[in-house]
């Protein structure tokens, strides 16, 4: 059996590192790179505080529940919320710098109240998580780690869709029309 080669061209393909064929050729890329981190850092922003969430009212309601019946330590409740928290703290202050500077990056120019309502809103959530786990002998662990968590899930439903969405629709609605 013959095969039939006429007009077909024969390509020699050279072995690249795997990081030069990974990375997006600028011409065939309709997402500027700023854009395309802005969504992944939005995405993990809301699975962290997902998680986060999940657990904070996971040791609300074992240092509530499990406590009171087992005598746990009030101790091992301040812990957990002391480096939980330590960890939503750290992601907060982290994920202002992000969004900021991908807004930046993304060299939109939004109007001023709505950039200060954006920053002003990253800042209440830092205040109102730093308020809610600084230790007072009037709240219990329990009750910190149930009002983060309710904090944590309103400040991400409002903020999503009051200040990233619009954000997000503002971006992409500034962006170049890919060629096509």
């Amino acid at each position: 059996m013959a095969l039939d080669l006429e007009g077909v061209h024969l390509v020699t393909i050279h072995r690249q590192p795997a990081t030069a064929a990974l990375r997006p050729r600028p011409e065939h890329n309709a997402k500027p790179a700023a854009l395309a981190a802005l969504e992944s850092s939005l995405e993990r922003k809301s699975r962290f505080f997902l998680e986060s969430t999940a657990a904070l009212t996971g040791i609300g309601a074992r240092c509530a529940g499990d406590c009171a019946r087992t005598g746990c330590r009030e101790q091992r409740c301040e812990t957990d919320l002391a480096q939980l928290g330590a960890r939503v703290l750290a992601f907060v202050l982290a994920q202002r710098v992000k969004e900021e500077t991908s807004f930046r990056q993304c060299r939109v120019r939004f109007d001023a109240r709505v950039w200060e309502a954006h920053r002003q809103d990253h800042a209440a959530l830092v205040r109102s998580v730093t308020e809610a786990l600084a230790t007072d002998p009037a709240r219990p662990a329990a009750v910190r780690a149930l009002d983060l968590a309710s904090l944590l899930d309103r400040h991400w439903a409002s903020h999503h869709v009051d200040h990233d969405e619009p954000a997000l629709a503002a971006i992409q609605a500034q962006l170049p029309r890919a060629a096509g």
